[in-house]
Formats: structure tokens, sequence, C-alpha cells
């Protein structure tokens, strides 16, 4: 529907409306109202009493509503101005009765100075004086109220609800300020004369003017033009800041203020908040370089702050903004001190960080309270926007120049995660703990022909300084050195290595060696540098490389190196270091873990020259000298084994189960490790330690069999691993004794008497002889050999003897020579040993005078055996009881009791006239101990040795009874060999099998 058609069916209903309802005017006060009303067609009656329901009252409300948007109509008898405002101020009481003050707006009752049309809330009225016409004779009869208002609608006036609504306000300078501008001339009056007639802007005029506003506040004030002509005035002229030099008037004097910043400052103010505009709506049209001045006036005068409120609204402060626009100091913030302004991100080119050009300006901003840019927000800022930043852009550097001066607190810790520092080539960002120093030789030769080193601009000292903190590489530290270890260790793994990687290598190896002390490694970072391949290892030569694990030259790790004196001991598992970069003495005294030999590196090395050089029979190890360097190097296997075992006792129960349980995992690949001969190419001398019996010379059975000589000293190894142990008892504490010698040579003397082979040999026998009666004056005759001595010595040495040279026989005559029966019951050569004792000599001495010529049963053990036998005979029967105890020691100390001969010794003792109890009970002591292994050794002698079933059934019921009685003394359980494959085995420790010797002798054979 159209506007037309709305507006003629509005027409339409009002139509209707008047038709069907009349108006009517009950209050008879007010039956003028009706005659008002038919001005404008409306048919109005007075009565009061009128049926309601048929007419319409007439209220304030009809009436506005009648006149709104109206012409207003008024009486003919309203033929003045005069008439026409008091008919208004008659109407105006009418229609503010119920005080709807907002629905004026458009009622045509404003009581101005003409008869036009003049409704409210259209434009600005003012009350104004009947004087002020005279200010404004064009525009001041439409909106001065210059009437003298009755109390009541004076005081509606003037309430500051009806004026806000309604657009009416006292007039006052602003007002003045405001009318001016429609009803003065824009362009300057030249040539003004004060005393024309022809324009009322004359000298009266003027005069009447300050006059009038002399009543007013001093809201607006003009500046006095500064005695010397200054730039900032064109600029203030701008902002609508009027100036004068005629004040001879006194009435302006309280107008006219003097130049100087504050006054400045405030008049801007008062132009803006006279035009009713923003601060920046009013600089608008001020130029970039009259904001330059203006800030430089303000900068350069203003001593002492002056309405602060207002110079932080003035937009005169440049910022680093693209466009360079100006803002407010309230609306900017200032570069964290110390860094320049740098923008990342071109695409925004507006910015808020103000560009002062000077300190002194720096100084108003702080004082304004502009506030600095906090270093981690500026920071993150810039450093979040790197993709946007070229690593060759000069700024850039020019700000990280800056921004590395700063005290390193400043630095923020987060800024180590970023890459913001150019390379070298100033062809990437990296993070600080990427890049270098190139002046520092050990980088330059790791990292040559790379880019990891920092750009020139920013290496001088202060500045790297900055950067050490975030982590850049100006020294060779711990955390570097694994750097540098972790670059040779990339280059070695990549497609194309370099030609001189292995010299790289040994140059930071060799500067490890000679910076050990400097180098504080932690212990994690210790065993971080300790798995990096980045040192150089050589092959070993013939006849190891065979059998090597590493056949080449090759970067390997601390962890997998050995060193080369090592060789024998782990050839098959471990590389070991170039000869150039072999660990000197400092080092290993520091890091004693270099050369350092573990027990998988031994254990899986002596695995592997059972299966690839023994199992294989390699040709190589077959060589002229080859068996017998393979026999040392096995035997060193075991020695380092057994070192380490009883190392890992000291250490205690933990270092011992970690040993067993190595050793156990071990023994599950492959048992048959011991070489029970000298013949490592004999396979039948391979087996394992369940089937070796340790302290024995013969074997116990086809299962157990004796340990070599060449095992002999492993014997906590080998019993760890499984081995029987015979067990020899522990010789009785009884106190042996010796005879102290006076002189030695005079014993000597007689000794050489005794010989028989002396005498005979001699090349002046006869003589001798008869010089030998002389001295020799009893002679024993033993199977068949003369053997003389002299009573003198005997009775002194034996009791025996004294009593028998006092007693009256044979032996007592004295003066001849007495020959004594023949005796078969001792050798002479023990019988010499027997005399030889009595004079001093220590029996340990002189039983190796006793020539070994064995009887046809007789073998070395036996015939030495039988000699102690017959010494032990004798000394009881001459009494000689330390004699005896002598014997029965040294038959111990000897070895002669043995695992074939111990029963029969033991039986021996308790059978036999001569009396033996130190013996016996070592023996007693023995089988205890052995008592199943002594079994198992009778049981496979007998079924070896008799064939016959019968008699070998008889033999091995007899043994059964000899061992039960041993078994039932010592309430033993059947012996078996430990099983490691299912549970740790008991551990027990031979206290004389070299405890405490130091692990380090296991190198001494080689």
């Amino acid at each position: 529907m159209s506007l037309q058609n709305c507006v003629e069916l509005s027409m339409q209903h009002s139509s209707v409306i008047q038709n069907d309802f009349s108006l009517v005017v009950k209050n008879p006060d007010d039956h003028w109202i009706a005659d008002f009303l038919n001005l404008y067609g409306y048919n109005v009656q007075k009565s009061s009493s009128t049926e309601s329901s048929k007419f319409s009252i007439v209220t304030p409300k009809v009436v506005r509503d009648i006149i709104r948007n109206k012409e207003l109509h008024l009486p003919s008898t309203c033929r003045s101005l005069a008439d026409r405002n008091a008919y208004i101020i008659l109407l105006l009481r009418f229609v503010l009765r119920d005080c709807a003050f907002t629905e004026l707006t458009g009622v045509p009752l404003v009581p101005v100075n003409c008869i036009s049309y003049s409704a409210f809330g259209t434009q600005q009225y003012y009350l104004a004086l009947p004087s002020d016409l005279q200010f404004f004779p064009t525009v001041g009869c439409f909106v001065l109220i210059t009437i003298e208002l009755p109390d009541d609608v004076k005081s509606i006036f003037e309430s500051a609800e009806f004026q806000s609504v309604n657009k009416i306000k006292k007039l006052d300078i602003n007002g003045f300020y405001c009318l001016f501008r429609h009803e003065l001339p824009h362009a300057p009056i030249r040539d003004w004369d004060p005393d024309t007639t022809t324009s009322f802007l004359n000298k009266r005029w003027l005069e009447n003017f300050w006059e009038r506003i002399s009543q007013f506040a001093n809201d607006h004030p003009i500046l006095r033009f500064p005695k010397r002509k200054d730039d900032v005035i064109d600029v203030l002229r701008k902002l609508g800041v009027l100036f004068t030099e005629d004040y001879r008037i006194d009435i302006m004097k309280i107008f006219i203020w003097d130049w100087n910043p504050s006054m400045v400052v405030k008049a801007i103010d008062k132009s803006r908040s006279i035009n009713k505009i923003s601060m920046d709506t009013l600089f608008q049209h001020i130029c970039d370089d009259e904001k330059d001045k203006l800030r430089e006036y303000i900068v350069a005068n203003m001593c002492e702050l002056y309405r602060k409120d207002i110079l932080r609204q003035f937009p005169i402060w440049p910022t680093y903004s693209a466009d360079g626009s100006y803002i407010a100091a309230y609306c900017g913030c200032l570069v964290p001190h110390g860094l320049p302004y740098f923008q990342v991100n071109l695409s925004s080119s507006k910015t808020n960080y103000i560009n002062y050009k000077n300190p002194d300006e720096k100084i108003l901003l702080k004082r304004l309270d502009v506030v600095e840019s906090s270093y981690i927000h500026y920071l993150f800022c810039i450093f979040k926007n790197l993709d946007f930043v070229r690593p060759d852009d000069p700024e850039y550097l020019e700000f990280l120049k800056e921004f590395l001066r700063l005290p390193t607190q400043l630095h923020p810790n987060w800024l180590s995660e970023y890459r913001f520092i150019p390379n070298s080539t100033k062809t990437e960002l990296r993070l600080a703990r990427e890049l270098y120093d190139d002046r520092v030789l050990l980088f330059t030769t790791v990292f040559a022909g790379s880019d990891v080193f920092i750009a020139p601009e920013l290496r001088c000292g202060w500045l790297s300084k900055g950067l050490v903190g975030l982590g850049f590489h100006d020294k060779v530290d711990d955390d570097t050195f694994i750097r540098l270890a972790s670059e040779i260790q990339h280059l070695y793994n990549s497609p194309s290595p370099p030609s001189d990687l292995f010299d790289r290598a040994r140059m930071l190896v060799l500067h490890f060696y000679y910076n050990v002390d400097d180098l504080n490694f932690t212990c994690n970072r210790w065993d971080v540098l300790k798995s990096i391949n980045f040192i150089p290892s050589k092959p070993v030569d013939y006849p190891y490389l065979e059998t090597a694990n590493f056949k080449s030259s090759k970067l390997c790790s601390f962890n997998s190196l050995r060193l080369p004196k090592l060789i024998k001991l782990c050839w098959t598992q471990c590389a070991f270091y170039d000869d150039l970069i072999i660990p000197p003495e400092s080092v290993l005294n520091i890091h004693s873990d270099l050369g350092e030999l573990f027990f998988h590196d031994v254990m899986d090395h002596l695995i592997a020259i059972k299966e690839n050089i023994v199992d294989k029979q390699s040709d190589e190890w077959k060589g002229h000298g080859a068996p017998e360097l393979l026999f040392t190097i096995i035997n060193g296997l075991y020695e380092w084994l057994e070192d380490n075992l009883l190392l890992m006792k000291r250490i205690g129960e933990i270092g011992e189960q970690w040993f067993i349980g190595d050793l156990k995992t071990s023994l599950q690949k492959n048992s048959t490790i011991f070489l029970n001969g000298n013949d490592p190419f004999n396979l039948k001398n391979w087996t394992s330690a369940t089937n070796l019996v340790l302290n024995i010379d013969i074997d116990v059975d086809c299962h157990k069999k004796a340990a070599s000589k060449n095992l002999a000293p492993y014997g906590n190894l080998l019993q760890l691993c499984g081995a029987y142990n015979f067990n020899p008892a522990t010789p009785m504490n009884f106190d042996v004794p010796h005879t102290t010698l006076r002189r030695d040579n005079i014993v000597n003397k007689l000794c050489r008497y005794v010989d028989l082979d002396f005498t005979q040999n001699s090349l002046n026998s006869n003589r001798l002889i008869a010089g030998l009666e002389r001295f020799h004056d009893i002679f024993f005759n033993i199977r068949g050999e003369l053997i003389g001595t002299s009573r003198f010595l005997l009775a002194a040495t034996c009791p025996h003897f004294e009593r028998a040279f006092c007693a009256g026989t044979l032996e007592s005559k004295l003066g001849e020579h007495v020959f004594l029966p023949r005796v078969d019951d001792i050798h002479p050569d023990a019988f010499r040993v027997l005399l030889k004792y009595l004079y001093g000599k220590d029996l340990n001495d002189i039983m190796s005078d006793i020539r070994y010529e064995p009887g046809p049963d007789e073998d070395e053990i036996s015939f030495y055996f039988n000699r102690y036998i017959e010494l032990l005979k004798y000394a009881q029967l001459y009494e000689l009881n330390d004699l005896a105890l002598s014997v029965q020691y040294q038959i111990i100390q000897d070895h002669l009791v043995l695992p074939q001969n111990i029963v029969e010794i033991w039986e021996w003792c308790q059978n036999a006239e001569i009396t033996a109890p130190y013996l016996a009970e070592y023996c007693e002591k023995c089988i205890k101990d052995n008592t199943e292994l002594l079994f198992d050794l009778r049981l496979h002698d007998i079924e070896q040795d008799i064939p016959d079933k019968k008699q070998r059934a008889a033999a091995i019921l007899e043994l059964e009874g000899k061992f039960w009685k041993w078994r039932e003394l010592n309430l033993l359980k059947d012996m078996s060999p430990p099983i490691y494959y299912d549970e740790d085995p008991p551990i027990t420790f031979d206290n004389e099998s070299g405890w405490g010797r130091e692990c380090s002798s296991a190198l001494e054979w080689i």
C-alpha cells in the first residue's frame, strides 16, 4: 500500500470519528478552548450535562494531538505579537496540565518573537533576555524566548526534564557561539569600522556583547597572540581556538588568556566541547606536520602537566603503522625499554606502538601514563609470527642485536624453543641450541661444510653471551660434547658420510681425553655419551680376524669398545680402540668404565670360541703354535670369570646374585664350556661343570671326571656351575715339633757320615773308613747295609738308646765297635732319615734324600707312604713322639692321602699296632665330607675291575656295608649334582682359593 493511500485512509477514518463523535468542554472555565478548536474544524459543545457516551471530553492530550504538526490558528483578536504570545501562554497552561512533557514534540506553542511555525522538539530554543535580540537580529526572533513567562509556566520551562526532551535551554556562551555561526559572516571582515551605522557590527554592539557574556562563566576564552610568532598558532586556529590582540575593553580581559601551554590545552578542549565532537574528529583536518608542530610545542613547553586527561586525548602521537597514522596517548603503548620496534606481520599495517622521536617525548608519554608493553608480550607477538620473517632482513638483525644486549634475566625461557636466530648463510632461522660459534676449532672441524654456525653479526662477545642462556654453543661443555658426538654418529649413518669423518671423530675423542677434567658429566649424561657411536675402532689381526665380530674399522660407542690389551678376552664380541685414541691412564683413572670388561663379553666370547673354533675345528687355529695359544686364552677366560666372581662376592649379596643370574643365562645357551685337558681341539676334553670333580686326580666314574690341573685354580667358578668338590679334611691343630739346630755345619757333617754312598765312593775309602771307626762305635744292619753312628749322639737324642746303652746289653759294651743284628722291616734310606732327624734336621727337608726305587707293587704314592709308615713304626719303637707327630703331619701335607686309598689308610689306622690318631682323625673327617663321591669311586672301580656278576654283587654289598656307617654318622642324604636350569645352585667358597686377589690378576697371563 502506498503512502498516499495510507494518508487518505487515515483522513477517512478521522472523518468517520468526527461525524460519529463530537467534542465537549464541561468545565465552564475552559469554554474558551471550544472556540480555539472550532478554528481547526471541530464541533465542540459547551455543556456540563451532556452524555459522555455521545461526546468526547476535551483534554490536554486531545488538544496536543489536534494541533500537532499543524500551523497555529489563533483568534482574530490576537493581532499583535504580544497578544499572540499571551494566547500561547493560555494554551500552554491547558496542554501542560497533565505534565506530559515528552508528548509536546511537534506542538507549535513555543512563544518566540515571530509568528512563524515554532514547535517543540524541532530545533534548539533558548530562554533569553529581551536585550539578547540585538546580538542576533537575523535568527534571534526564531529561536529566542524573551517574553516574561508567568511563574507557573516559567518553572516548567526551566526544569531540566522539560528542557532535555523539548530542546530548550538557557542562553549561555555556547549558545552565543552556536548562534553566531548562523548570524555572523564566515569570511573575515577586512577594514572593520567600529563607528559604522550600516551594520549592527559596530563598537557599541561589541561592547554590549562583552557586557552580556561577562555574565556567563568563562567557558570559551580567547588566547592572546604570543609575543613571537609561533607555527602552532595556525594549527590552533584550525582547531577552532580564537586569538586577539585587542584587549582594551576592560570587560574583555576576563575572557582573554595569556599565551601558555596550559591555556592552549584548555582552549583546544573547549573547542571540542563547544562543537560537541570527539577529539579525533576535531583533529581530522589537521595534517601530520601540524600534529608534529603541536606535539613539539607541548613537549618543549609543558614543564608541569595541566589537565593530563585532556592531553591524553590529543591524537598527536605518530605510530609505527605503515600508513603513519597518529593516535592519542591513551590509545597507545611504548616499545619495551632497550628494544627497537620491529613489525613482523607485514599484512597488518596498523599498530598502537607510539613512535616517539626523542627522549623528551618518551618522558612526557610516561607522565601521561602511557605504559611500556611487557617484554614477554612484545617478544611473543614478534616470535610467534616468525614465519613472516626473512633471515636476511637487516631490520630483524638490528632488532636481535638490541634484544641480545638486554640483561639475560629479561630473556624468557620459552624463547629457547623458537627458531629465531639466523644461521651464518642467513638462509633459515634456527633454535639457539642448534647453532655454534665458528671461532671454536672443534666446532668447525665436526660441522665442516654445514650451516649450523651463527650469523657473523651476532657472534660478538656480549651478544653471544645473551644467546648462551638460550642454548647457543660458544664453548665445549658436557652438553655440547654430546651434541658433537651425536653429529658424528649422524654423519656416519648418512648415505654418503664425509671422507674425513674418521679424522673428525679422532679429533673429537682426543679433545675429550685432553679436557676430561673440565667435562663434568652427570651420571645420566655420561650414560648417554657412552651409547653414541663416534669413536673409531680398529680391526683385529690374525688369527683373531676370522671369528671377530668387527672385521673392519667402524665408529663405535664407549659401551662397545674395549682396550686392545683385552683382545684375547673378547675379540669375538667387542670392538677395540683405534691405536691413536687408546684412553690414557689419566682418563681411565676418572672414567674407569672405559677399560671395563663385562661378564657377558667374556662368557659369550668363551661360548663363541667353543662353537666357532673348537666345534668347527677351525683350520686357522690348528696351525703352528695356535692350539697352545688357544689353550692359554681359554684358561685366561676362566681366570677372569673366577676373579670376577670373587669380586662380586666382596661387593655383597647383590653383586653375587647378579653374577649367578648372568651365569645361569649363559649356561642355558651352552654348558659344555670347560676344557678338561690340554688339547682344545679334542672334543672329548670339553665338558660341563656338572661332570667334573675338584681336588681329585682320578675319575670317580664316567659322569664324574677328575678336573684337570688347568681347571684347578678355578674351583669357585666350577662349583658355582655345578662341579663336585672333593673336600680334603683340614689338618688337626697340633704343634709340629721343630728341632732347633745349634750348629748347622756340625749337623750336616754328621749326616754326611751317615750316607753309605759317600763312604763307598770316596777316593780314600779305606783310610776314611778307618777314620770313621774312631767316630762310629755302633753299626745298624738294615737289609744288609751297615749304617754307623755314635752311641753318644743316640743316647743324647733318644731316651730309648740312653736306657739301652746303660743296661749292660750288647749295645752298652764300650771300647769296641758294636754291630747290631740285621733288620728288614725298614728301608735303609728311611733309617738314615731317622738318624738325620735325631741329629736335628727337619723331616720335610730330609725326606727328599730318599731315593725313589719302588718295588714291584709300588707306585710313587705307595712308595713314599710306606717309608712314612716305617718311620712312624720306629718312632713309636724308639719313643720318638715328636717324630711320630711330624710323620703324620707330613703324610697329610704331601697329599699322600688320596680318594683311592683314604678308606684303606683309615682302616689301617684302626687295626694296626702302630697308633696314628691324627692321621686317623683326618681320614675320618675327609670320608664324612665326601662319602658319596668315595662311594661312587669305589663302585666304579668294582664295576670296571670285577667282570663276574656274583663277585661284583658281593663286592658292592660289602662296599655298601662300609659306607652305611658313614652315612648314618653324618646323616647325609644322597648327593646329586646341582641343576642350574631349574633353580639356583648352593654357593660354597673355599677360603683358601685365593680370596682377596684383585680381578686385574686375570690379565697377568696375557
